[in-house]
């Protein structure tokens, strides 16, 4: 359904909603029964209406009457869907409010890049173009904030911590003298961070490390997967002359750490052992934890974070 022709109106991304509104109104006094109009009409008017007053789902019905697929990703900006993971990742934090002002800030450079393609739009292949990828990351932005303030009211009713701050660095340094004590005969021994909290955690391994093994050669990595398994890696002169620890802070399903694990099988390393905070006990892939800081029995629906937003205040809590 055209819902601008519903209206008698031209095709645009932005619309005057007090006409819009008193249009609507007089379309549904023509057709109310009482007038001779009909049930069935005043349905499509209601849906026409809900349609255009609302502006992202105005946009989805002009890129539809335009052929472009409302729901395809793959024109957003490289980079962009690690960015959203990112920010889903770091709501999980104690610390919710800067998160929060992040997601307001996105919100309101949405608001700007729409104001510009409004301005400027005449319904080119470019105008339709740009107004696609809008509309993809604004309802990347709008599931953002749905769920942080869905995730604020949860994390608060929910969180058990489990690790306190003086635990996490105690557990640290006797993972890094478990590394240490496996890679005694290693010349060369890589620490790979996965995302930033376990590139976090590596960077705090790596200065024990220093200390147990001062006659090897120590190097640091990051290797970041986004929700699509995606990679963008640091660590990409790795061979076989290579010993490998992938670090991150929690072991979930394991698909992250099988992620990161084939990444450097690939590249033919000598060895390869990966080292967690923390584990559950259930996950969806075969990942073997060789270093571990705590195992925690969870359900299905338990999840276990890691929050290091402030240095000074490390946490590990199961919500």
């Amino acid at each position: 359904m055209n819902a601008f022709e519903v209206f008698k109106l031209p095709i645009s991304v932005e619309i005057d909603l007090v006409n819009l509104r008193k249009a609507y109104i007089q379309q549904q006094q023509n057709a109310h029964p009482d007038h001779g109009g009909d049930v069935l009409d005043s349905e499509q008017i209601n849906k026409a209406y809900t349609i255009l007053k609302v502006r992202e789902s105005r946009i989805k019905l002009i890129l539809e009457l335009n052929q472009i697929e409302t729901n395809d990703s793959s024109t957003l900006p490289p980079g962009f869907l690690f960015e959203m993971m990112e920010i889903s990742e770091m709501m999980e934090a104690v610390h919710h409010e800067s998160i929060k002002a992040k997601i307001d800030e996105l919100m309101q450079i949405s608001d700007a890049e729409f104001s510009e393609i409004a301005s400027v739009f005449d319904h080119s292949e470019e105008s339709i173009k740009k107004l696609a990828v809008w509309y993809q990351k604004n309802k990347y932005y709008n599931r953002l904030d749905k769920n942080s303030k869905a995730f604020k009211k949860f994390n608060h009713m929910s969180r058990q911590i489990i690790l306190k701050h003086k635990e996490i660095l105690l557990i640290i340094e006797r993972l890094a003298v478990q590394v240490a004590e496996s890679n005694l005969n290693s010349s060369n021994l890589v620490l790979i961070g996965l995302n930033k909290r376990g590139y976090f955690i590596s960077e705090m391994v790596l200065e024990f490390l220093k200390k147990y093994l001062p006659n090897i050669q120590l190097d640091l990595q990051n290797i970041s997967i986004n929700t699509e398994g995606e990679i963008n890696s640091s660590a990409e002169n790795l061979n076989e002359s290579h010993t490998v620890v992938i670090i991150d802070d929690v072991l979930n399903s394991g698909k992250t750490a099988f992620i990161a694990a084939d990444y450097c099988f690939k590249k033919g390393v000598n060895k390869i052992e990966t080292l967690f905070l923390a584990q559950r006990e259930y996950r969806n892939f075969p990942i073997h934890a060789n270093f571990v800081g705590v195992s925690i029995a969870t359900t299905l629906r338990d999840h276990v974070y890691f929050d290091n937003t402030q240095y000074s205040d490390l946490q590990v809590y199961l919500s």
